[in-house]
């Protein structure tokens, strides 16, 4: 798989709605079997799920929905498109998400590879969750049966965070983190890389550190595996596109 590396930040525009949008630079042109997914998260006082996610208007496949709610919920997303579904050459597109009803801020990350499986591109999902998780608390997940793949960690918050940590699997340049307030509402996404998964079973630990009260209210935290053009185990990332967008 190859994608390049690069990172962008929007902040969030203060407004309370069900769509958030940001400008991506598409890497790769069609016919790169091309895999791009989003990685999402929100804060609000109930749950939320994603219902839709476009590129340049077209819909991709929202494939995975978790949150849970500790007084502030944390709800997250993962959504996927294959080559097709990608504008036909590079440049700067809109992504939008669209959530179940009004948030206000919505980090979201995009990831972007070559070479990719055009047929179920994402796979062996685990997730968990916490409520009044302490400073300096973890949390993990467990990726099962991906041995030799390209594997991916996220961790949302229901608060603001100075910083996610996971030690052992880390993105490029270290996990990669937004963190976004909107009228006293926070939350912050991080997301990290594991080039090739070391085993069978193989578990990722957050340790969350929080800039305001010292306990998150809600964390969830996902991992899953990304699959090559040809379904097999055993492909590397080599750089990957991590990029954080959102408001």
């Amino acid at each position: 798989m190859v994608a390049t590396v690069s990172s962008l930040l929007i902040e969030p525009s203060g407004s309370s709605s069900t769509t958030k949008s940001g400008s991506y630079t598409v890497v790769n042109g069609s016919g790169n079997d091309r895999v791009l997914f989003v990685v999402a998260s929100c804060r609000r006082g109930a749950v939320r799920t994603m219902t839709d996610c476009t590129v340049d208007g077209v819909s991709g496949t929202v494939w995975q929905n978790i949150s849970v709610d500790g007084g502030q919920a944390c709800s997250t997303a993962v959504a996927y498109f294959i080559d097709t579904e990608l504008p036909a050459s590079g440049g700067s597109y809109t992504v939008e998400i669209t959530w179940s009803s009004t948030a206000l801020s919505s980090p979201f990350m995009i990831v972007e590879l070559s070479d990719g499986d055009q047929t179920t591109p994402l796979e062996n999902f685990s997730s968990n969750t916490s409520t009044g998780l302490a400073e300096g608390g973890t949390i993990s997940s467990t990726l099962s049966g991906a041995s030799g793949e390209l594997g991916f960690t996220y961790v949302g918050t229901a608060d603001s965070t100075s910083s996610v940590s996971d030690p052992t699997h880390t993105a490029p340049a270290s996990s990669t983190l937004i963190d976004q307030g909107t009228n006293g509402e926070s939350a912050s996404l991080g997301v990290a890389e594991d080039t090739t998964v070391a085993s069978a079973s193989e578990a990722y630990q957050w340790t969350v550190d929080m800039n305001s009260d010292g306990t998150a209210d809600s964390v969830v935290t996902g991992c899953f595996s990304v699959k090559d053009a040809g379904g097999v185990a055993g492909l590397t990332a080599g750089s990957l596109a991590l990029l954080g967008v959102g408001k």
